[in-house]
C-alpha cells in the first residue's frame, strides 16, 4: 500500500480543522474553546478520532515500507554512541595526561623560581661582604697610615677617598667600629688640612 492510497490523509492538507494542528502558531485553548462555542464538540472528537485513525495507519505503512532504513539507522545510532564514548573516554585520557604534563612543567618551574630568588639573595649577600671585606681592609690599612709617627695623613687621605662609596653600609653592626674610625680620621684630616 503506498503513502498516497491511504484514505482520507489528503483531508490533513484540505480540511480547516486538521490545518489547525499543523500550523505553526498551534493554540491547544484557542482550538478547544472554538469548538465549544460551535456546540459542535461531539462532531470534532468523531472527526480527530477519524484522523487520528488514519495517521496511525499513516505512520505504520512508512515504518513497514522503511524498516530496513530505520533498523539501519538505529543501528548507525549505536555504533555512533559507542564511538562518541570512546572519543569521551580519549579526552578524559587526554586531560589525565594534561594534568600530569602540567604537574612536570610546573613543579621544575616552581623550583626554579625558587632557587633563581635564592641565587639572587645570595648575590646581594656576596656583593655586601666583599663590600665589608673592603672597607676592613682599607680600614686596616688607614690604622696602619694613622699609627706612624708621624702619621701619613697623605695615605690615610687615600684611603678615605677608596671609601667614599661604601655609605650604604651604615647600619651595620659588624663594621661599626671601623666606620666610627674612619669618620673619626676624616675629621683629624679635615681639621688638619684646615690647619695647614
Amino acid at each position: 500500500m503506498l503513502l498516497h492510497e491511504i484514505k482520507g490523509l489528503e483531508e490533513f492538507e484540505s480540511d480547516e480543522l486538521y490545518k489547525q494542528f499543523t500550523a505553526d502558531d498551534f493554540d491547544v485553548k484557542a482550538i478547544t474553546s472554538s469548538a465549544v462555542q460551535c456546540a459542535a464538540v461531539a462532531e470534532h472528537l468523531a472527526k480527530l478520532s477519524a484522523g487520528i485513525s488514519i495517521l496511525d495507519k499513516a505512520l505504520h505503512h512508512q515504518v513497514s515500507s522503511h524498516y530496513e532504513d530505520l533498523l539501519s539507522q538505529a543501528t548507525e545510532i549505536e555504533t555512533f554512541e559507542e564511538v562518541l564514548v570512546g572519543v569521551h573516554q580519549q579526552i578524559g585520557n587526554l586531560l589525565s595526561s594534561a594534568e600530569k604534563l602540567k604537574g612536570k612543567v610546573v613543579q621544575p618551574y616552581e623550583t626554579i623560581a625558587t632557587l633563581t630568588r635564592k641565587l639572587h639573595r645570595l648575590h646581594v649577600v656576596c656583593d655586601l661582604l666583599r663590600k665589608i671585606i673592603r672597607v676592613v681592609r682599607v680600614c686596616r690599612r688607614l690604622k696602619n697610615h694613622m699609627s706612624r709617627e708621624p702619621p701619613e695623613l697623605s695615605k690615610a687621605a687615600n684611603c678615605l677617598s677608596e671609601l667614599e662609596d661604601m655609605d650604604s653600609l651604615t647600619g651595620l653592626t659588624v663594621i661599626e667600629v671601623e666606620l666610627r674610625y674612619i669618620k673619626h680620621v676624616k675629621s683629624v684630616i679635615q681639621n688638619e688640612s684646615k690647619g695647614s
